[in-house]
């Protein structure tokens, strides 16, 4: 069943100190300002502190990110750096609001590997020391098994599973899910081609009437093209589809033999 929220829990929802980083730095750090001018921006929009104290916590917050040389770095313009570190410099703005929660929207996407790896490992660092809660947004299924503890996915804009990351794997509440894991190539076996989805992808504009995924779905019945999704719980998991408890063992096979 679906929950809607309340009204007092949409109040404490805007009330939770919230930031964001982005999914390229280069697109949202003004390249007209050193990055110190940035983050002292921030500190000091947050409340009275002198600019002095700002470049101090600035400079703290870069070497908190992983910068060996923070002072070049605070002085540099954001073309000077590199994109892993102008994406570290990022994630210090975001800490500049002291957040409960950080949203990360593909911020690996334009990083080398290696970066990738680093920066995953740095975000996963600080919300665990830090006590912050953290929302990544990705495409990579295996980086969401890295670093998130629940793995939501998404079809035309709704949430059609939620579920722990070490049960979504081997076990996918969705026909979608199912079909994504499918889709992921595999470095330890041989394939004359990937496995697709047939159908083409749908916005939340252009989804059809009933769920959302039906005309792509092997699963699918006439009943499926009106019935309205709704989140049902299961196993502790929850999921948009009508018939999963009937194809559950289907969707487990499925991934088996990907």
């Amino acid at each position: 069943m679906e929950v809607p929220l309340s009204g007092r829990a949409l109040r404490n929802v805007r009330r939770r100190r919230i930031a964001m980083i982005f999914q390229d730095p280069r697109a949202h750090i003004d390249p007209l300002y050193r990055t110190g001018d940035h983050l002292v921006e921030g500190l000091r929009a947050q409340g009275k502190t002198t600019k002095s104290s700002a470049k101090n916590q600035a400079l703290a917050l870069l070497a908190g990110v992983g910068i060996d040389d923070p002072e070049r770095v605070f002085r540099s313009y954001p073309a000077e750096i590199s994109g892993g570190m102008l994406q570290r410099v990022m994630i210090a703005g975001a800490l500049t609001a002291d957040p409960e929660l950080i949203i990360a929207d593909e911020p690996t996407t334009a990083l080398d590997v290696t970066t990738q790896a680093e920066i995953v490992a740095l975000l996963s660092r600080l919300c665990r020391e830090q006590g912050r809660g953290s929302l990544f947004i990705t495409h990579d299924l295996d980086l969401a098994a890295a670093i998130c503890d629940r793995v939501l996915v998404m079809y035309a804009g709704r949430i059609v599973e939620e579920n722990r990351s070490d049960r979504f794997f081997s076990g996918p509440l969705h026909p979608y899910s199912a079909r994504l894991l499918r889709a992921r190539p595999m470095i330890d076996s041989r394939s004359r081609s990937l496995a697709v989805i047939p159908g083409r992808p749908v916005s939340a504009v252009d989804a059809p009437d009933g769920c959302p995924f039906h005309p792509r779905c092997a699963y699918a019945t006439h009943e499926c093209q009106t019935w309205t999704p709704v989140l049902t719980s299961i196993d502790g998991g929850w999921s948009g589809c009508r018939r999963v408890t009937e194809i559950r063992s289907e969707l487990r096979t499925e991934v088996a033999d990907a």
